[in-house]
């Protein structure tokens, strides 16, 4: 029997409960210490003698300590009171919570008892950005049961709470079990790179797999101990632009050389401050040719415009789109996407930039090899290995040069990268729009453009002599239609058949993306590339239960709010003013108010109920008596969800059956929702993008 365990904790003043289910045989084992069971001993001995590894969400900083803490300290305390030990316990996951959400890391066992497996940190849920609950997981997996646990943590629980909290737990398990399923390949790509590079991959989140790649060849290559390399830093007090631009770069507008020229001429101390919120009086020679958006006074992003196509700069890298509206390949036009094969490792390697800690022959020679084994795993298909690869060259040497928590940082190193790879792009879309082909955007690494067949020497010549220049490689990937909203949002149908999605269009979501009413992108897809009307599909898609989950959206409010539903009422009362002027003023009666959970599944119904966020009051600051104080406002704010519609609560759906859902659905309110997109491409109008 494998001895490797999904497991969960839950602590209250009067309950430590562990559960646990085996990957091989799906045996459950349940152990508590309360008032019901005090179970200590034959929890460290399921412990000690059948687990290996314990696999968890959140446990490195959660679970993992608790349970250390428990074995280390209280269980040789072999007097001590069931009661007392699960107080201290209840404290002690207090602590850790706490910590945790300050610094995730800072909980985290050197040598835990046992090995650990964390899903969490494996998929960069510990990232700010991708923080992401078990419960919004529950909603992502499509689970019956995906309601929250009703008790406050530091509860002392009755009897039928606990049982109602083991009832929550094991849903918590099933929930773990199913993301330990879908994260079996990332698993195997963790166990076969660790053996590769020698090096434990287990909970590494994917960038970081790319980093310590990038590095252990680097030691390799280098002959130089690992463990320094890790300390190696580069910092700057300050960078001149003109020594790090390549001088091959040049424009032939005078708007495009003005640019070029007003970089020269900087010195920059940061690098973060340079493309956001810039201060005007440093902008002032391009403000005639840029957007001149402000936030707070300042630019809000640097940008230049050239025949009516707006490029914006930034970290990230280049973007720019010709606007919201449908682009096809028809009538002896083309759509092609001019995209540069590795631009940014090749870059580096083609003008020998590096960081100034590393020999530049070394780091060169680094991307090199790296970049062979990648073809060759391209070649003999292995994905594995093109993945690994892949994660060192793109998502390390650009995307840790900025970080001084990596070895790789330089500010420099990412300035030469960044603003030397962003006006290379512009020089190639310079030269379509200089022969009226049609830039429709721009992003990090491409150009797509359109044009007629007749220009197409004309292209052939601009990517010949761009690839000339650079030493870089041009692909040319090709397309049937695009219907785009901005760089961030648009649908490409390509020439085979592939289709490429991003930001509103996206069907298939990564975990921590929102995954609610996907019912709108697939029937926008079937509009668009199939011309059937949302109304159609909408109301034949409803006909299976699978498809009802399609429908379903997720509420998700901070814990400082609540969220409630309502039955109410309002009337309009009418009344004069001074002029004689009939005024109408609503009032709400409340009739029924019912608190649901934080994080709440629901679909917008044709009857149902108010759904209403509520938020503490706001502190504004103001000066009295010379002195900054903050006042908070009286009373609560509210707002609401689906304001203009009525909503139905869905967390388990064993309490509604799916004819009922069907039954019940708005289906004008999703057909809406399609139209309001379709609509304002049409036109050529930008459109607000549904975070709900």
């Amino acid at each position: 029997m494998s001895k490797i365990w999904i497991h969960d904790t839950e602590t209250y003043r009067n309950l430590f409960l562990y559960i646990a289910r085996n990957i091989e045989t799906k045996e459950k084992k349940i152990f508590q210490i309360s008032p019901l069971a005090d179970q200590r001993n034959e929890l460290v001995i399921h412990l000690r003698d059948e687990v290996e590894m314990l696999i968890g969400f959140n446990s490195l900083s959660y679970d993992c300590p608790l349970i250390h803490y428990f074995i280390m300290k209280l269980f040789p305390k072999k007097d001590m009171h069931g009661k007392q030990l699960v107080n201290i316990l209840c404290e002690k996951s207090f602590e850790l919570i706490k910590k945790s959400n300050d610094n995730p890391w800072i909980n985290r066992i050197k040598n835990p008892f046992r090995k650990q497996m964390d899903l969490f940190t494996m998929h960069h849920f510990d990232n700010k950005a991708k923080r992401t609950s078990l419960k919004v997981l529950m909603f992502v997996f499509r689970m019956r049961n995906v309601e929250e646990l009703p008790f406050e943590p530091g509860t002392v629980l009755t009897h039928d709470e606990i049982e109602k909290v083991i009832q929550y737990c094991g849903n918590d398990i099933e929930a773990t079990s199913i993301f330990f399923e879908k994260s079996k390949d990332a698993i195997s790509f963790r166990q076969r790179m660790s053996q590769i590079y020698d090096i434990d991959f287990t909970n590494a989140n994917d960038v970081k797999i790319g980093e310590l790649i990038l590095i252990r060849t680097l030691a390799d290559r280098w002959k130089v101990p690992y463990e320094e390399i890790m300390k190696m830093r580069t910092r700057r007090e300050s960078i001149k632009i003109n020594d790090i631009l390549f001088s091959y770069i040049s424009f032939q507008s005078e708007i495009l050389d003005r640019f070029l020229v007003w970089w020269r001429t900087k010195t920059i101390t940061d690098t973060k401050g340079q493309f956001y919120e810039i201060p005007l009086d440093e902008v002032r020679d391009l403000l005639p040719y840029c957007n001149n958006t402000l936030k707070k006074g300042k630019l809000k992003q640097l940008n230049i415009i050239y025949k009516n196509f707006q490029f914006d700069f930034g970290t990230g890298g280049l973007h720019g789109a010709k606007g919201v509206g449908i682009w096809e390949a028809k009538d002896g036009y083309l759509i092609d996407l001019l995209d540069v094969s590795s631009y940014y490792p090749m870059l580096a390697a083609r003008n020998r930039l590096h960081p100034a800690h590393f020999p530049v022959d070394i780091f060169v020679d680094v991307i090199d090899i790296l970049y062979q084994q990648r073809m060759e795993g391209a070649v003999i298909g292995d994905a594995e290995v093109v993945k690994a690869i892949k994660l060192a060259l793109n998502g390390a040497l650009y995307g840790k040069s900025n970080s001084d928590h990596s070895p790789m940082y330089d500010p420099q190193f990412m300035m030469q990268i960044c603003l030397n790879g962003q006006l290379l792009l512009v020089m190639i879309a310079e030269q379509c729009l200089d022969n009226d082909i049609e830039v429709i955007q721009v992003n990090t690494d491409g150009v797509l453009i359109r044009y007629h067949q007749s220009k197409r020497s004309i292209v052939n010549t601009i990517v010949n002599q761009w690839m000339q220049l650079t030493r870089l490689k041009l692909e040319l990937d090709s397309y049937v239609k695009i219907v785009q909203r901005d760089v961030n949002n648009y649908l490409g149908i390509k020439v085979n058949g592939k289709i490429k999605r991003k930001g509103v269009f996206l069907i298939e979501r990564e975990l921590h993306q929102n995954h609610s009413q996907l019912i709108v992108p697939k029937a926008i897809e079937e509009y668009y590339i199939n011309g059937i009307k949302p109304e159609i599909f909408i109301a034949e898609h409803a006909k299976k239960d699978k498809n009802l989950y399609d429908f379903f959206k997720l509420a998700k409010l901070a814990k400082t709010s609540r969220l409630v539903q309502r039955i109410q009422t309002v009337t309009v009362v009418q009344y004069p003013t001074k002029t004689k002027r009939i005024k109408h003023y609503p009032i709400t009666c409340i009739e029924e108010e019912y608190q649901l959970p934080n994080i709440t599944r629901y679909f917008v119904a044709k009857k149902g109920f108010k759904f209403v966020k509520i938020m503490p009051p706001l502190e504004n600051k103001v000066i009295k008596e010379g002195k900054l104080i903050k006042v908070t406002d009286v009373g609560d704010r509210e707002i609401g969800i689906e304001a203009a519609s009525l909503c139905i609560e869905c967390n388990n759906l064993d309490n509604i059956t799916p004819k009922e859902v069907r039954d019940n659905l708005d289906y004008d309110y999703y057909v809406q929702r399609c139209y309001k997109i379709i609509n304002a491409i049409a036109a050529g109008e930008e459109f607000d993008i549904d975070e709900d």
